[in-house]
């Protein structure tokens, strides 16, 4: 929800311009609120499962990999590595809002965030940030 706030906020989303939507829900598996959306206006487009649209960047397609491969015990590492106190994020998706809000994952970032996840040994996340 707070990415759909914040993509109405910015104006990226309307009733004219659906495709972005469609692509947020498929990169955040948020299925149940296509179904949702269908029930109200069945005119929906279909949104396939693991497409992600090249309007999002190379680096915003490989974070959102990275966010989907996340278990919790990687959110737990990854807290404990850059966080004293850790913050004890409540799901991989804040965690990687608060680390980009700290510019720890930035473009800019990458390389000092990947060389981390080699150090915590988290090889299905470093593979999902590293592969397009």
């Amino acid at each position: 929800m707070d990415l759909l706030i914040i993509l109405l906020a910015r104006g990226h989303l309307s009733s004219q311009n659906l495709g972005l939507l469609c692509d947020t829900i498929s990169i955040t598996n948020q299925f149940g609120l296509l179904r949702k959306i269908k029930q109200k206006l069945p005119s929906f487009p279909d949104v396939e499962e693991g497409t992600i649209s090249k309007r999002f960047t190379s680096h915003r397609q490989m974070v959102m990999k990275f966010g989907k491969v996340l278990t919790p015990d990687n959110v737990t590492q990854i807290d404990q590595f850059y966080n004293t106190p850790p913050k004890k994020y409540k799901d991989g998706w804040s965690m990687i809002n608060d680390l980009e809000d700290q510019q720890k994952i930035s473009e800019e970032n990458m390389k000092e965030f990947t060389d981390s996840l080699k150090i915590l040994e988290l090889s299905l996340a470093l593979k999902a940030l590293t592969e397009v």
